[in-house]
């Protein structure tokens, strides 16, 4: 099991610091959901880091990125839109890992939207943007 995660979760953090997303996300934008979030807000999440180099030794995990939009809208405009935000950000971006090497881009994957989510017992429309990132240890 690779030790990317930690690392990788900082660069995300740091590139999504971005003011254009943080005007549209005003509750913020976390690398976990906030016990007591104001609304519209981002957060992330990290899963996996499977070692996919094959033969030959060093690491090169795949790690797969969520990005959480949650709007007190009942409708998929609000966080659609913060997700857009974070797209334009993220997409094909080049991030600085400690430790690692990117290996290529941040590629967008796929985009699900969850409607009637509750989260803290507020119900809330949720979209998630996944993306796959790979890092070559140093």
């Amino acid at each position: 099991m690779s030790r990317a995660l930690g690392p990788v979760g900082e660069a995300i953090y740091a590139i999504l610091q971005d003011a254009t997303l943080q005007a549209a996300a005003t509750g913020g934008v976390y690398g976990d959901v906030p016990e007591e979030p104001s609304y519209p807000f981002v957060w992330f999440e990290l899963l996996g880091d499977e070692d996919i180099r094959g033969f030959g030794t060093g690491e090169i995990p795949e790690i797969e990125l969520r990005v959480h939009a949650n709007s007190l809208l009942q409708t998929a405009s609000e966080a659609q839109n913060v997700c857009g935000y974070a797209e334009a950000v993220l997409r094909d971006a080049t991030l600085t890992i400690d430790g690692y090497t990117q290996a290529g881009k941040v590629v967008y994957r796929n985009s699900v939207k969850l409607p009637n989510q509750t989260l803290f017992g507020v119900k809330t429309y949720e979209v998630v943007d996944i993306y796959t990132i790979w890092a070559e240890r140093n």
